[in-house]
């Protein structure tokens, strides 16, 4: 449905997904002998290819990845579309939109300044005085979600629009990867430095 995965620092190979990719639940099961880094957290979409889920990583920070699901799950669960950005490198936005039968995700692509830094979060890890980054990121969407669709589907080949999923199911593997995100946080970001996981 929806899994995150952390991956072996020193795994270079230009593969996707990397070789060493971990969900969050093995990572937790299974301990390899590295300790991930928790910018480079990969999330996919099982129900889509390889490609697919490459075209939208990296998703990188997985504490960032956690709070933004909190907003999703919150948000989907109202009956309102949802937002989700990457942060491993430029910011690639994703929409999670109500639709007869379920949920339909669908890629943005990039936000123009000052979008492109904001997380639609009402505890956003980048810090912008006096704004409201859910507020201004759900307005610029809702003020221009036609023309962001076309832009977007101009310039990719791949084209990520209107994917299908269960609500409920989306909604269950939402919660799941958040206690999962949380714990793995917990586990290795509050260790003392030069300690074994």
């Amino acid at each position: 449905m929806l899994t995150l995965y952390v991956v072996d620092p020193d795994d270079e190979r230009d593969a996707f997904p990397p070789p060493s990719a971990m969900t969050l639940a093995a990572f937790l099961r299974d301990r390899p002998p590295w300790t991930p880094r928790l910018d480079r957290t990969v999330l996919m979409f099982d129900m889509l290819p390889p490609v697919f889920n490459d075209d939208i990583n990296s998703f990188g920070y997985l504490s960032h990845i956690v709070l933004q699901l909190e907003e999703v799950r919150a948000r989907l669960t109202a009956g309102k579309y949802a937002l989700l950005c990457t942060n491993g490198g430029e910011q690639l936005f994703l929409l999670l939109e109500p639709a007869e039968g379920g949920t339909e995700v669908s890629v943005l692509g990039t936000f123009p300044e000052p979008y492109n830094g904001y997380y639609a979060a009402s505890r956003s890890p980048n810090y912008f005085e006096g704004v409201d980054q859910a507020q201004a990121l759900y307005g610029y969407v809702d003020d221009n979600l036609a023309s962001i669709r076309q832009k977007y589907r101009d310039t990719h080949t791949i084209r990520t629009q209107g994917i299908l999923i269960p609500t409920v199911d989306l909604i269950t593997a939402i919660d799941t990867q958040i206690a999962l995100g949380t714990e793995v946080f917990n586990l290795v970001a509050r260790r003392p430095p030069g300690t074994a996981l």
